[in-house]
């Protein structure tokens, strides 16, 4: 079978969620013998050169599907429009989020939502990242969805984050992976993190970019254990997540998030919004897990101090982390092709 597949790519100035689905996805779609040729941004372009894979320009697509006629198109975001009016391809849609006003002004907000009607009669199936990814889109927005996929992490990144993820190689650090955009609250994390009791030498790093770093690190000039590490290769990450004992995200409206996925494997304590799409997942595991209200800081920071003293088996001990592997997003994402 000959897939399309177009979206972001991890760059060296920030590898977002849905850029690193993109490789993954691609990566495992090659393992397993399908025939794969991926669109891109110029930018995302120029950062893929070791990546193994038939990489093009998003803005050539067009001539490609014309020439080499690919059976199914696999697209996120604004890759879609660049497939509009093909009739002779099965294509596949991919819902990563929705949108939100905190996120976006009122204008960008109303065009999202049009591109997403438009896009809806030119592909045949959408299908989204979570339950809650889909109630939001199908209840809120009126948006049909056809299914849910579940992302999932490379069989090399899950070794790479169960290897040496005991308990007793975990510092007393707390961690943030993500982008740092108001959304993220990532500055209730600090507030609440400055409020808990802890360790002497206990550490909060925040591994991330974004627009708010100037402001989030003015904020913590005098507070020398709140270490911001910037963006990082995705690949490297994994060494930060085996070495903390916590991992915190707060953002009440994420529709997936795959760092909750890749802290559980590395055998963190988890502390989340108990709202969003990461409920799904993390509530299997009540022991390992948090979930707060993200506005109530005095209960972010007992979750930060649970999470310090907390202490259980390592997560490959108790279950298998080979369920999580992308084998299993491929199969939902093309059940309805042969």
């Amino acid at each position: 079978m000959k897939i399309f597949l177009a979206g972001p790519l991890p760059t060296s100035m920030g590898s977002g969620g849905v850029a690193v689905f993109t490789l993954n996805l691609a990566k495992k779609l090659v393992a397993l013998g399908y025939d794969v040729r991926v669109f891109t941004d110029r930018k995302s372009l120029k950062a893929c050169n070791d990546q193994g894979l038939e990489v093009d320009d998003i803005h050539r697509v067009r001539h490609f599907v014309r020439t080499m006629q690919p059976d199914v198109i696999i697209s996120s975001l604004w890759y879609s429009l660049f497939f509009m009016g093909f009739k002779h391809v099965y294509k596949i849609h991919l819902v990563h989020g929705f949108t939100n006003l905190r996120s976006y002004t009122n204008v960008k907000f109303a065009l999202m939502i049009m591109v997403d009607r438009v896009l809806r009669r030119s592909f045949q199936e959408f299908l989204a990242n979570s339950e809650f990814t889909r109630l939001v889109n199908e209840e809120i927005y009126g948006q049909k969805i056809d299914g849910v996929f579940r992302i999932g992490l490379l069989d090399s990144e899950i070794a790479s984050l169960v290897d040496n993820a005991s308990q007793s190689a975990k510092k007393d650090e707390v961690l943030y992976v993500g982008r740092l955009v108001k959304a993220k609250n990532v500055d209730r994390i600090i507030e609440a993190y400055g409020a808990a009791i802890k360790s002497v030498s206990c550490q909060l790093h925040i591994v991330g970019y974004g627009p708010e770093r100037g402001a989030l690190q003015a904020s913590t000039q005098e507070c020398a254990d709140v270490i911001f590490e910037g963006a990082k290769d995705h690949r490297v990450v994994a060494d930060d997540y085996r070495r903390a004992r916590v991992f915190i995200s707060l953002n009440p409206t994420e529709p997936f998030g795959i760092t909750y996925l890749e802290a559980l494997l590395a055998n963190d304590f988890i502390i989340a919004p108990n709202v969003g799409g990461q409920v799904e997942l993390l509530r299997q595991f009540p022991e390992r897990v948090s979930l707060v209200n993200v506005t109530n800081k005095q209960e972010v920071t007992r979750a930060i101090e649970k999470g310090l003293q907390a202490s259980f088996k390592c997560f490959s001990d108790q279950y298998d982390p080979k369920v999580f592997s992308y084998d299993r997003t491929v199969k939902e994402i093309l059940k309805n092709e042969k």
